[in-house]
């Protein structure tokens, strides 16, 4: 049988906060969204202290447009700090960078 893969809860929670602020949600917003009790929650999972449930985790991934699968990093992935000016020049070499600006066409164009 193979080992369970580990997930790296700060990486995870980088992205998470990426996706946040690319869609121009306040942490409160997605507080309210999500329906938790307090926005320490929110930044709880964003710095990586703790993974959100799966519901929630679900729901934030639906939120942002994301796939639940490219939000999460394991332990052994390299993580890819986005450089988001990029997201305009033509060429998306890395499938990394070309998803990250995929989802922030997506973020713009929920808020026209």
């Amino acid at each position: 049988m193979n080992q369970r893969p580990e997930y790296d809860a700060r990486k995870t929670g980088e992205n998470l906060r990426r996706l946040r602020l690319l869609c121009g949600y306040t942490a409160d917003a997605v507080r309210e969204y999500i329906g938790v009790g307090t926005v320490q929650a929110v930044y709880k999972w964003e710095r990586g202290d703790c993974f959100p449930t799966l519901d929630n985790f679900l729901a934030l991934a639906e939120l942002y447009g994301a796939d639940p699968m490219k939000i999460v990093v394991r332990r052994e992935s390299s993580h890819l700090i986005v450089d988001w000016e990029s997201c305009g020049k033509k060429q998306r070499t890395h499938p990394l960078l070309q998803y990250y600006c995929n989802v922030s066409d997506h973020c713009r164009q929920r808020e026209d």
